[in-house]
């Protein structure tokens, strides 16, 4: 049996990034860089389903990155992974739940294995995210 992924630009720019990446057991989103309004908004026009998300995957701690990680953590209950200084500078409250990720440390979410790597930028702490086995 085939199992799909589907990956959508949401948005790519200075005004904001987000990613959203789908697959059989649930989907993510790398970065919230709009509000969430607007997330929720090119959701729907994409027919992805908010309902499956699982998680929001932070590379850094740009606005154009994080603008929506609060509040779309918030409504929709969803697990935020960064490094620790980037969780900071988003203004979590403590009743969001956060994972603190590491270089080479792989972790699991939506069902796709994750391996966060550094990157050059000019943020203090950047990352990028391999998916090993994501074809």
């Amino acid at each position: 049996m085939s199992q799909h992924i589907g990956i959508s630009v949401l948005a790519s720019g200075s005004k904001g990034n987000s990613i959203f990446i789908d697959g059989p057991d649930g989907s993510l989103i790398v970065d919230a860089g709009l509000s969430a309004r607007e997330i929720m908004r090119r959701l729907a026009y994409i027919g992805a389903s908010p309902d499956r998300l699982s998680g929001i995957l932070v590379t850094h701690d740009h606005t154009d990155h994080l603008r929506g990680v609060r509040v779309l953590a918030k409504r929709l209950g969803l697990t935020v992974f960064g490094t620790a200084d980037t969780l900071r500078v988003a203004g979590l409250p403590d009743s969001a739940g956060v994972r603190v990720v590491r270089p080479g440390e792989n972790f699991t979410v939506a069902g796709f294995t994750v391996r966060p790597f550094p990157l050059p930028h000019d943020a203090r702490i950047r990352w990028g995210f391999y998916f090993p086995g994501m074809r």
